[in-house]
């Protein structure tokens, strides 16, 4: 399986009540079914596109980058999918503590 990503952390903002990192992954060579693993642990939906993790960070990604959540209890993981479509595929993922 061949991946051509690279991941660009830059600071977005620092507002008054917390801080944002903001990840960016360009992924030009993804094959089908390919996904990233955002996080692990105690994760609870904040927002749209957004989830709280263990009650300390909430990780926001890229509208219509259908991220999803798969397991039970503490250890459940966020994924998103990164398959390229029109041979190029860009996510942008906030995280807010």
């Amino acid at each position: 399986m061949l991946l051509n990503a690279a991941v660009t952390p830059a600071a977005l903002e620092r507002p008054a009540d917390g801080r944002v990192l903001m990840d960016e992954l360009n992924c030009t060579a993804c094959h089908e079914g390919l996904h990233l693993r955002l996080a692990v642990g105690k994760l609870a939906p904040a927002a749209d596109n957004a989830w709280r993790l263990d009650d300390a960070l909430t990780l926001r990604v890229s509208a219509g980058a259908k991220a999803f959540v798969r397991g039970k209890g503490d250890n459940k993981e966020l994924l998103v999918p990164v398959s390229a479509q029109g041979g190029k595929n860009q996510l942008e993922v906030k995280y807010v503590w």
